[in-house]
């Protein structure tokens, strides 16, 4: 490892130390069975991408937006771009308040589901891949009141077997852009692979 890995390392925040691994030549980078939450996009956060990462065997795998109580995360704004999720059980993301644009993400073998939303929690899924595990539901809309305003919509997705979605949401948010469509197997192989997973 070179002084400028060395000194990368060393910036990099102590929770991303503890679930990151640096890959060396061959190792990929990947945040595998961690707590209550492997990566949370809270507080206000916002204009958040996450790419490039691998994310597996995590139950509760992504939050956006704190609490019911956060309403200040209504400004959130968050991208996921070209990750695997493998063997994850649920929120992949779940949003509450905020948007998040979930695109060219593979999605392998989920136990619960993969996107949720609540608390007028909107989600743009587009040109992912949904590869069903043990549970085939894909969007899921969480309590304390499902007619909260939240939305999942969806665009140029490919569902693999029994994958199935709730929401029948075309495009609800007319974005004005499209996500590129990546293919399959490139997402899988990318993942991971770099020093570190861009957060």
């Amino acid at each position: 490892m070179g002084e400028t890995q060395d000194k990368e390392q060393e910036s990099v925040p102590s929770l991303r130390k503890a679930v990151l691994q640096q890959r060396g030549d061959k190792r990929p980078v990947s945040i595998f069975k961690t707590a209550d939450g492997a990566l949370d996009v809270v507080r206000a956060s916002s204009s958040v991408t996450v790419s490039h990462c691998h994310f597996g065997k995590q139950v509760k795998t992504m939050l956006v937006g704190n609490d019911d109580g956060g309403s200040e995360d209504k400004i959130q704004t968050v991208t996921l771009y070209a990750n695997f999720f493998e063997d994850c059980v649920s929120r992949m993301p779940r949003v509450r308040y905020g948007t998040a644009h979930v695109c060219s993400n593979v999605f392998k073998h989920w136990g619960r589901y993969v996107l949720g939303a609540s608390n007028g929690g909107h989600i743009l899924a587009e040109n992912n891949y949904f590869i069903p595990g043990s549970d085939n539901q894909i969007d899921h809309f969480h309590p304390p009141d499902p007619n909260d305003n939240s939305v999942i919509s969806f665009r140029g997705n490919r569902l693999y077997g029994s994958a199935v979605r709730n929401s029948n949401e075309e495009d609800r948010f007319g974005i004005p852009f499209t996500c590129p469509a990546l293919e399959e197997a490139n997402i899988i192989s990318e993942a991971g692979v770099g020093s570190w997973c861009t957060l």
